[in-house]
């Protein structure tokens, strides 16, 4: 099914075709789902649940921004067990009313979807806490108003979403809420922060000296700008 454990609670699987990558995160009692993926998804992810022995564990989502390439599969998964959502404050809106426009749900021919319950907003410099994992949540706009990568300080591991691909370049900017400006502030914060490990919303990880992709993307969006 194509997951792999990049440390011992922190699984990474690899999107298929259009999908987005999924993240887990295994805690004692919860776990975490970053990015589901597309509704075609949902049965891999069911399959991991299994896997990874979390079925009757607390299950939460948490979406790095909100594309229906990245939370489609929340519908059928929804069926399985009650996931708290979470998505940064300034996209929970989208999501409620069932937005096709503005999740891009329209661009997968998809006219019409279900609002969706948000259970909780995240901002920037919050910290969601799975077992014993810190995971930081650094707002970086661009690709969307509320795109979010996540930061593991402890392992030097970066979930960037599609703020950063691991070939240096990143999300289109030309959708609803995009800024190619914002995208390039986004990406000179996460210059500040040291990592290692690159796992992006598309396309294939890193998992060492994964900050060249960085200063490759800087590169690429000065030039857009």
């Amino acid at each position: 099914m194509g997951m792999r454990r990049i440390i011992s609670s922190i699984f990474f699987i690899t999107g298929l075709e259009l999908s987005s990558n999924t993240i887990i995160i295994t805690g004692n009692e919860e776990y975490l789902i970053i990015d589901p993926g597309l509704p075609e998804n949902a049965d891999r992810i069911i399959e991991a649940i299994r896997l990874l022995d979390l079925v009757g564990k607390r299950g939460k989502i948490l979406l790095t921004h909100m594309h229906f390439d990245h939370f489609g599969a929340i519908y059928r998964l929804q069926y399985y067990n009650s996931f708290e959502l979470m998505i940064h404050e300034l996209e929970r809106d989208y999501l409620e009313r069932g937005d096709p426009f503005y999740t891009v749900a329209n661009i997968f021919g998809i006219k019409e979807i279900m609002p969706i319950h948000v259970t909780k907003s995240v901002k920037d410099g919050e910290i969601i806490k799975i077992g014993n994992i810190n995971i930081h949540v650094l707002h970086t706009p661009g690709h969307t108003i509320g795109s979010i990568c996540l930061y593991i300080p402890e392992y030097k591991i970066l979930v960037s979403g599609d703020t950063l691909f691991s070939n240096g370049l990143f999300g289109r900017t030309d959708l609803p809420t995009g800024s190619i400006k914002n995208l390039l502030d986004s990406l000179r914060k996460l210059s500040g922060f040291n990592f290692d490990i690159l796992l992006p919303g598309h396309g294939s990880m890193l998992t060492e000296k994964a900050k060249k992709s960085l200063k490759l993307a800087l590169s690429f969006a000065r030039d857009f700008w």
